[in-house]
């Protein structure tokens, strides 16, 4: 049966074949008079944990990504316990962490009849209602935990009993499963399950979570599978009790991948999950839980994005990606071509995305436009609007630019009512100035409004002089500190290259030589304009001789950087 429907090129192909499970039992260890350190940041790396009265270091967080795996020398200890104590591990206070990272050695009282005190050590994240609901259904109620945070003080006990990680070395064994089933043992137990539904959609589409990932068109998968008999549900919206009785009640789970997919582990074994993937980055926790759950599994990307995002920042476009037709084809017995989103739905999509940056100014340095980025939007674009397949190897030069002229072509009549629709809501959210602030304050959106601006000419075109303009999506004011990426290939005999900012008085301002001869470079920098007016982009050459000579450059990013969002 096949279960990975994504692109030839996505790296989801290199899981196929991995065994996440092995056979281990976790050490348990007792350290007498041990102290447990708050988790803080030293030298780019998290310290803490649990250390012996030395401070020689014995228990944290093993994984590799925010782990914790030395102590440090505290100055003091601030509080002596004369108990014994169970270290729950080390904590991070959002609920995805929670299910899949924080629960690592809490195997232990799912096994052993323990009354006293816990210890966790909270990483991030802050106490919220559902935290201590949560705990609840372990079978801890408030009075018996103890969470040290990373300001906290710092504890010595008479004993502290540390069970080992159920994950090691990205290998899971059965143990790991152990607190999240007694979870909805209890769960089930406080919900009347008679009346929930068997087959269930995790929705994101109300969640309002801060600077998080937001899903545009996520309506086209509730639409699909309410299709299909499929309960649609917002988890955010009810107890955690409600949500893992849900979860233990389901045959059937569809969503997208995070911490909503993650909720299978309350499910039993057997379920049925089509997950639908909202980025590339590969999440090896969930190829766990699918092989301890004996799920019965797929994933899909149904993923549109043309703009930045990362998997926990931005938003993503969901919709009928090649993949998502070749899935209902196989899955659902549905006889579909390709599914074109109408051009309303780009248009929610492109508005959601510069609202967010709005509302979320901090994240841009996150995303970053570089080459990679910017090949990655084009690659996308055509793969999901074009139907055209690029090879996602490609190389940068000349030729380049000459083979995929006609993809440009295709998408520029595309994008063109999109551009005017998007300016005109803009300019009815947030004002006359909204359009060209946003074009300035950020590089992405040159790749929306020219998004595969180039030029190339050869001796056909001149003989001894050249000049290539090419105009600005925005207006650069005076001070503006601003950015470049550019790309370009040029074959000279003599003569010298530059590259300027140009007004329509033919003033302008040098931004770098390009130099001469023969040369292929991706060039990157940043200089201050010294006045406002400039509205081109512009190469020029002093002599080109040559009956193969030969130049072109392409724009990856032009960005200002001194400046906020309105």
């Amino acid at each position: 049966m096949k279960r990975l429907y994504v692109d030839k090129n996505s790296s989801w192909n290199s899981i196929q074949g991995i065994n996440y499970i092995e056979n281990f039992n976790p050490n348990v260890e007792e350290i007498n008079n041990g102290i447990i350190l708050p988790i803080r940041k030293i030298n780019g790396n998290y310290c803490g944990g649990v250390c012996d009265s030395d401070f020689n270091f014995y228990a944290g967080r093993s994984d590799s990504w925010c782990g914790v795996k030395n102590s440090y020398i505290a100055k003091k200890i601030n509080k002596t316990i004369n108990e014994t104590i169970l270290f729950g591990g080390v904590i991070m206070l959002h609920f995805g962490h929670m299910l899949v990272d924080s629960m690592t050695r809490l195997w232990w009282i799912c096994e052993h009849k323990y009354t006293g005190k816990i210890v966790f050590c909270v990483e991030w994240g802050e106490i919220k209602p559902w935290v201590y609901e949560w705990f609840e259904l372990l079978g801890l109620n408030k009075d018996r935990i103890i969470f040290i945070f990373p300001n906290d003080d710092v504890y010595q006990f008479k004993k502290i009993i540390v069970p080992g990680e159920s994950v090691i070395n990205g290998k899971f064994c059965n143990k790991y499963i152990l607190p999240a089933s007694l979870m909805a043992k209890n769960a089930v137990k406080l919900i009347d399950t008679t009346k929930l539904p068997k087959k269930i959609y995790l929705t994101r589409s109300q969640f309002k979570g801060g600077a998080t990932t937001y899903i545009s068109n996520e309506n086209f998968m509730e639409d699909f599978f309410c299709s299909k008999g499929y309960s649609i549900i917002a988890p955010e919206q009810l107890s955690v009790s409600a949500q893992i009785a849900l979860l233990a009640n389901a045959q059937a789970v569809a969503t997208n991948l995070g911490t909503l997919s993650h909720m299978i582990l309350f499910s039993s074994n057997g379920i049925k999950c089509d997950i639908w993937l909202r980025d590339d980055d590969i999440i090896h926790k969930q190829m766990a839980i699918f092989q301890l759950k004996k799920a019965d599994w797929r994933l899909v990307d149904a993923e549109m994005s043309f703009l930045p995002h990362t998997h926990i920042q931005g938003v993503t476009l969901c919709g009928p990606t090649l993949s998502w037709i070749d899935y209902i084809n196989n899955c659902w017995g549905t006889v579909t071509d390709k599914l074109v989103l109408p051009d309303s739905i780009i248009v929610d999509y492109i508005k959601k995305w510069a609202q967010y940056l709005i509302d979320f100014p901090e994240v841009i340095n996150d995303m970053k436009l570089n080459q990679k980025s910017y090949l990655k939007t084009y690659y996308a674009i055509c793969k999901n609007f074009l139907a055209v397949d690029v090879e996602n190897k490609i190389k940068l030069e000349y030729d380049f630019f000459a083979k995929t002229e006609q993809h440009t072509k295709l998408l520029e009549k595309k994008l063109s009512a999109i551009r005017r629709m998007v300016s005109n809501e803009l300019t009815e959210l947030h004002g006359e100035n909204a359009v060209s602030n946003w074009i300035l304050d950020d590089g992405n959106v040159w790749i929306i409004d020219k998004l595969k601006e180039k030029k190339i000419l050869t001796t056909k075109d001149y003989k001894k002089f050249v000049r290539i303009n090419l105009p600005l999506a925005f207006e650069p004011l005076q001070g503006d500190e601003i950015e470049y990426y550019i790309t370009y290939s040029l074959k000279t005999a003599t003569g010298s290259v530059r590259l300027m900012l140009e007004d329509s008085s033919k003033n302008y301002i040098n931004i770098t030589f390009l130099g001469n001869s023969e040369s292929y470079r991706t060039i990157q920098g940043k200089f201050v304009c010294n006045n406002n007016g400039f509205n081109s982009l512009m190469l020029t050459s002093t002599d080109l001789i040559g009956n193969d000579s030969f130049i072109g450059f392409e724009v990856i990013s032009l960005n200002v950087i001194n400046r906020r969002y309105i």
